[in-house]
């Protein structure tokens, strides 16, 4: 198990990029588990090869920090066209990804809604 945040999250974006789903999931915090299921990470990563084309490799990250987190912004080049994966980092765990059009931002573009949905859900279970 990578031991930094950016080893995490470098392990689990290498691994939706070989169509490793639910080995990516293991980085998931337990919003995360809640609110992406293997089913939609292999949605959205089909969406892109369909929409760039062929995957090439992941680039080095612009990072930054966000709500208290860490944030690597991965470029991830396809055969026509790059995207960026968004990548969060809090305690240890995934706390929020998105993949997005264009090169990386270094700035939190994810759903806040969704964001705090899988907050809140986290926090019931815990009573």
């Amino acid at each position: 198990m990578p031991e930094t945040d950016e080893a995490i999250a470098r392990e689990m974006v290498a691994m939706i990029s070989r169509a490793d789903f639910a080995g990516a999931r293991q980085f998931f915090d337990e919003g995360m588990l809640i609110a992406v299921s293997e089913e939609r990470l292999r949605d959205v990563w089909g969406r892109a090869v369909g929409m760039y084309g062929d995957f090439d490799r992941v680039g080095e990250p612009v990072s930054g920090a966000v709500r208290g987190a860490s944030l690597y912004d991965f470029p991830v080049v396809f055969s026509k066209g790059t995207a960026h994966q968004q990548v969060v980092i809090k305690g240890g765990k995934v706390s929020g990804t998105v993949l997005r059009p264009g090169r990386p931002t270094g700035k939190w573009e994810g759903n806040i809604i969704a964001w705090l949905l899988g907050r809140l859900r986290s926090i019931g279970r815990r009573k």
